[in-house]
């Protein structure tokens, strides 16, 4: 079903997300792109909770002395806590640990129940398949290695594979869109987590190949879930 679905030529889905929020100097990029990706699986008019999704994750995983949160753990969170609303659980980039879950007031556990999903997806990494989904009005989920060329981006926020290669870590973004520059070379939209003032208003371009090379996962919520 998939692979028979009309491509168009080129996608962007950042007209249906509000703008793009920072995480600071903490490993909560995960929560980031996941939230992204929920708030636009429900069209939200307002924001969901990083911090909420952080912490119980977190819960979940067992392991506070490790800076970060898997994929998975983050949409099981969301499977058995729901997502709580930002304006009753705001991000704080300055913090240092995340929430333990009891310390969570009530009410804001009971609002995040309204927003559970039954159901995530991991899929093929290859890009056609990335391309379908797109189509579809489904971001995809993924992690990709941070080279120099994702921290240095230039004018024109096009992140390819760099002449030196050197492992900064692992980050965690939204694929919000596909489409070709006028060198022919195809690129990915993503949306970071590293506020407005990076990229291209929080966005940049990713390189099919940089893709390819540097990705550790994709993933999606389906719709009806």
């Amino acid at each position: 079903m998939i692979m028979s679905y009309k491509f168009s030529s080129s996608i962007d889905l950042r007209d249906n997300l509000s703008i793009v929020r920072d995480q600071g100097s903490r490993g909560t990029c995960t929560a980031f792109a996941v939230t992204a990706c929920h708030e636009h699986h429900r069209n939200l008019d307002h924001r969901l909770s990083e911090e909420f999704l952080f912490s119980c994750a977190k819960h979940l995983d067992g392991n506070y002395d490790i800076n970060g949160i898997s994929i998975p753990s983050a949409f099981k969170a969301i499977q058995s806590f729901g997502h709580a609303k930002g304006s009753i659980f705001p991000y704080n980039k300055h913090s240092t640990f995340p929430f333990k879950i009891e310390e969570i007031e009530p009410h804001v556990m009971e609002d995040a129940l309204e927003r559970k999903i039954s159901l995530y997806q991991y899929i093929n990494t290859d890009v056609k398949t990335i391309e379908s989904y797109l189509s579809m009005e489904r971001p995809v989920i993924t992690g990709v290695e941070v080279q120099p060329t994702f921290c240095l981006t230039g004018e024109d926020v096009f992140i390819d594979i760099p002449h030196v290669e050197s492992n900064e870590g692992l980050h965690a973004i939204l694929i919000m869109g596909y489409g070709q520059r006028e060198d022919g070379k195809n690129f990915f939209i993503i949306r970071n987590s590293w506020g407005e003032d990076w990229g291209d208003n929080g966005y940049a371009y990713i390189s099919y190949e940089y893709f390819n090379k540097y990705n550790f996962g994709a993933w999606i919520i389906p719709r009806g879930v």
